[in-house]
């Protein structure tokens, strides 16, 4: 890691300054460290923003749908299958796949956003 032992001091309005802190906050960076990267990095990218909050819920439902899954199958391995648990697998697969479909039109709006 580069020795930080310089310093460069510039004059912002309270407004701005708040507003770096809040982006820095929400990138889970100090302000320091989030000015170093903004200003080093190349601004011709694209800049994606993420609504984090959203792409959480979805991480969550779909590990509860996973976990549920891994439950079913465990049964159907251990008894022989029935029409009842036929239809429990066949909901979580289905609400597998919505949760997957729901992540992936996330992605693609993401994207078209650019």
């Amino acid at each position: 890691m580069k020795s930080k032992n310089s310093w460069l001091t510039i004059r912002l309005s309270q407004s701005d300054l708040n507003h770096i802190k809040e982006k820095a906050r929400n990138a889970n960076l100090s302000v320091s460290e989030y000015v170093r990267r903004k200003c080093s990095s190349d601004s011709t990218g694209p800049n994606i923003i993420v609504d984090r909050q959203l792409l959480s819920d979805l991480l969550v439902a779909l590990k509860r749908e996973g976990n549920n899954l891994n439950q079913l199958t465990r049964y159907v391995h251990s008894r022989s299958i029935d029409t009842k648990t036929a239809q429990s697998l066949n909901n979580s697969l289905q609400a597998v796949s919505k949760t997957a479909e729901d992540v992936s039109r996330f992605l693609i709006d993401s994207r078209n956003q650019l």
